[in-house]
Formats: C-alpha cells, structure tokens, sequence
C-alpha cells in the first residue's frame, strides 16, 4: 500500500519575514566587529610605549616583550635589565593640571599589572628563577614640565600625534610598587 504524504502549505511571505527578522535578531546579538580606525588616544599611547622602549635601550636593558596581554591585563613593556625582569608601565600626559603621568597609577591598576605579571612568570616557567620589578615611564611633552630626563625624539622617531613638540620630558620610577 501507498502512504499518502501531506504537505503543508508554505506562506511565502511569512517564510521571508520570520528570516528577516531572525536575521536582524542575530545581528543585535553578533559580537560588534572591531573599530579598525585608531583613536588619538590608542595612537597617543603607541607612539609613548615606543619613546619609553627607546629610552630604556639606550639605557642597556634587553627588550623581551610589548603588550603582553593575558585573561588578568596587559603590560606594556617587558624587558631584561642584567638577571631581573623588568615589568614596565607606560603612561603619557600632554598636561599636567591633574597629576603627573606615574601618578595616574592607583592601587587597582598595580595589582591588575602584577597579576598579569604573575602570569607572564608562571606561564614562562620563570616565577622561581628570576627576580622580578614593576618599573613606571611617565612622558609628558616637555613643554608642559621640566623635571626629570628631557629626550628628544628623532625624526626616525615616532611622535605624539597633535603634539608638535619633539621633546619629551621621561620620569622613570624604578621599583615603583612591589607584589603586595
């Protein structure tokens, strides 16, 4: 015997509007894609983690690592001065009306960096074989303060965008804050 198939009736319209709309629903809900185009600010910050890597080669350390990020945070600069691993901050003022650059770290960033630094060690397996620091480098356009190391930027040199002055004035805090 033959079994009879039923087939359903098929609205066209509905079956375009229910994808439609699923569609626009899961666009709402997609992961947004990445701006692309670099902020002031995020090429602000590039361009003084790169001043603060200069700096701290001609100072003779040995460059390891840049933005180390992991699950914790990220450090900007990590380097290798004799048998120390040193872990690097790097903060960039134009003014300085609300504080210096090395001031603009509170106790919440320090212990987001020395977490992160805790991975970095661990995940290397160098957290029982190495001493380690947290070093600071605060850049602020020399035009706006004079104290400390003033550096000027070569034209080989990136600068800090909307900021015409070439010279930068560097605070470099040694051992700035210690693992609590």
């Amino acid at each position: 015997m033959l079994k009879r198939l039923k087939f359903k009736k098929i609205d066209l319209k509905k079956l375009v509007l229910e994808k439609t709309l699923s569609k626009k629903i899961s666009e709402k809900l997609a992961p947004k894609k990445a701006n692309t185009k670099q902020t002031d600010r995020q090429y602000s910050g590039q361009a003084a983690e790169k001043l603060a890597k200069i700096y701290l080669l001609k100072q003779g350390f040995v460059f390891i690592e840049k933005n180390y990020h992991c699950r914790h945070g990220e450090i900007d600069l990590i380097f290798k001065d004799n048998e120390t691993i040193v872990f690097v901050e790097v903060r960039f003022r134009r003014q300085v009306n609300f504080g210096s650059a090395c001031e603009s770290i509170d106790k919440k960033k320090q212990k987001k960096i020395i977490k992160t630094a805790e991975y970095y060690l661990y995940y290397h397996r160098l957290s029982e074989s190495v001493t380690s620091r947290f070093d600071v480098i605060g850049i602020t356009s020399s035009k706006n303060t004079s104290k400390k190391t003033v550096f000027k930027a070569h034209n080989d040199c990136t600068t800090v965008k909307g900021d015409h002055c070439k010279e930068y004035s560097i605070e470099w805090i040694e051992n700035a804050f210690q693992a609590f």
